[in-house]
């Protein structure tokens, strides 16, 4: 959260204005600010960008809606509370940027190809529960989901090595943020529509 409040502050969130439009505004703001420097390595990446922005947008989506919560609030007391937390937040970021330089390149680049990985095993879970089509015979539906039934249970079996490997490092991970007061991102998958 400390990287986020500092950018999203520069632009107050207003009542009137659609909720997308300033989340964009700030998650591009965070890959091309002159205090995080891990995303100038990128400038020729566009992927690796593309990925980056996605991976820190639910960590914008709360800073917007921190700030949204401000401007709402009616009790001086605790607008003053909100102010002092963005305040310390935005300091801990610039220091911790003027210190560190941004993030490492492997570690940024790691960090974006672990989220592609998380990403393709998830479609995976995901395409292989069936979808009700109107159009299709019952008969051939039920028989087309009992084998992709098979099929998910049989990846599942398979896949049991990779999750209990992925859990442990999900735990690293949370530790680490922990420790250092510092988000590495979170995974968001967008669902699509599809027929059998």
């Amino acid at each position: 959260m400390p990287m986020v409040t500092a950018i999203a502050a520069q632009r107050p969130l207003a009542h009137t204005e659609p909720f997308h439009v300033v989340e964009d505004d700030v998650l591009h703001a965070f890959t091309d600010s002159s205090c995080v420097h891990a995303p100038r390595l990128f400038y020729h990446q566009p992927r690796a960008t593309d990925r980056l922005r996605r991976l820190y947008r639910p960590v914008f989506n709360g800073a917007a809606l921190k700030i949204q919560r401000y401007e709402a609030e009616q009790d001086a007391a605790k607008r003053v509370d909100i102010e002092r937390w963005m305040l310390d937040e935005s300091l801990e970021l610039l220091y911790a940027s003027s210190r560190s330089r941004g993030l490492p390149h492997q570690l940024t680049k790691n960090l974006w190809k672990l989220m592609v990985s998380e990403e393709r095993k998830q479609w995976q879970i995901e395409y292989s529960y069936p979808v009700w089509n109107p159009k299709v015979d019952p008969s051939a539906a039920v028989k087309q989901a009992k084998v992709l039934e098979k099929a998910r249970e049989k990846a599942k079996d398979s896949q049991a090595f990779a999750r209990n490997g992925l859990a442990a490092l999900t735990e690293v991970i949370a530790m680490a943020e922990a420790r250092d007061g510092l988000s590495l991102g979170r995974v968001m998958l967008k669902r699509k529509v599809r027929k059998l």
